[in-house]
């Protein structure tokens, strides 16, 4: 099951990683249980949530299930980094990219979202 963070896409941001949407779309697939969460923020995202009880790596991968059927190219999250944190990256048309990280912090995932500015935005 999905739940839905926002409404409609507001402004836009640059970052390092490229411009990206300040929010993610209302059917943007989001891990059940997430809530809205900025505790683990370390710089502009689409959305940061965090999960209570499901490791990075079952949040992860089920993210990336629901892209791939939502027609994105999935690349990364096989393998864990230093931290311990997942990540993948997604590819649809037009040059969309999307960037989630899931991240173990004090007992939670910690989900930090980055949706392209390319991406579609309703």
């Amino acid at each position: 099951p999905t739940a839905s963070l926002a409404p409609a896409l507001t402004g836009q941001t640059d970052t390092e990683w490229g411009r990206i949407w300040d929010t993610v779309p209302a059917d943007f697939p989001i891990y059940a249980g997430a809530t809205e969460a900025s505790e683990a923020a370390t710089g502009p995202t689409s959305a940061e949530l965090a999960v209570f009880g499901s490791p990075p790596k079952r949040v992860i991968e089920w993210t990336a299930k629901e892209l791939t059927s939502d027609g994105y190219a999935i690349s990364g999250g096989t393998a864990p980094f230093e931290d311990g944190s997942y990540s993948i990256e997604g590819t649809g048309d037009a040059g969309c990219r999307i960037l989630v990280t899931a991240a173990p912090l004090g007992g939670m995932t910690a989900v930090s979202i980055l949706y392209g500015a390319e991406c579609p935005n309703t």
